[in-house]
Formats: structure tokens, sequence, C-alpha cells
């Protein structure tokens, strides 16, 4: 998806999980990841990129850019039947149902919250 848009993906090493860098149409990941944690941060900086974020010094402007990423890295990388699979399985404990799901806790958190509710 990211080749497809035309966004390069690099590594780095540094405190941030991941960054999207809208003038270099550049996607950084921290090196060093569980792969669970990569694919998630991998999908929310896609959501960044795909919606031409950039960084803002408005905290309302921040807080609903971070909101969209989350809501589109959830529904990227979460089946609504695969997680009604899972809970049947498993219960709702979430960080278990990220675990099977190859997800962050933080995902199952934002379909829960965000797009299974629509």
């Amino acid at each position: 998806m990211a080749y497809s848009a035309g966004i390069r993906i690099i590594w780095h090493n540094g405190h941030a999980r991941g960054y999207y860098d809208n003038e270099r149409r550049v996607i950084s990941l921290r090196n060093g990841m569980s792969d669970r944690e990569a694919r998630s941060t991998l999908a929310h900086e896609l959501g960044h990129a795909l919606h031409g974020d950039t960084p803002t010094p408005d905290p309302v402007l921040h807080a609903r850019q971070e909101r969209r990423a989350n809501e589109f890295a959830a529904r990227l990388l979460i089946d609504p039947a695969e997680l009604a699979v899972a809970e049947a399985a498993y219960g709702a404990d979430t960080f278990t149902l990220a675990r099977e799901l190859d997800v962050s806790p933080h995902l199952i958190d934002t379909f829960r919250a965000t797009v299974r509710t629509r």
C-alpha cells in the first residue's frame, strides 16, 4: 500500500515508534520493535500518509489526526469476523485478542470504541 502511494519506508533509532514525513513522503519505523508493534505502527503511519497529515502545534487538530490514523489502522488490520471469532474463543481480554490478531492492544481498543460502533 505504501509503495503504491509512493511512500518510502525507512528505519530509525530513537524514541518514537514511528513518524510520517509528508514533505519527503517517508514513513520511519523504530528499529527493535516486535513484528506486531511494527505492523500496527506502520498501519497508523499509513493513515497519516494517505491523509497528507503534517505536524501541527494545534492540539485539537493533532488529536484529530491521531484519532483518524488510529481508526484507519484498526480498519486496515482488524477483520470484524476474525475479531468475533477470537472473542468467542478467548473472551474479551484486550491483550489476548491483540496477540491473536497480531495487532497492538491500542488498535483493539480503537476498533471497539469507534469502528465497531459505526
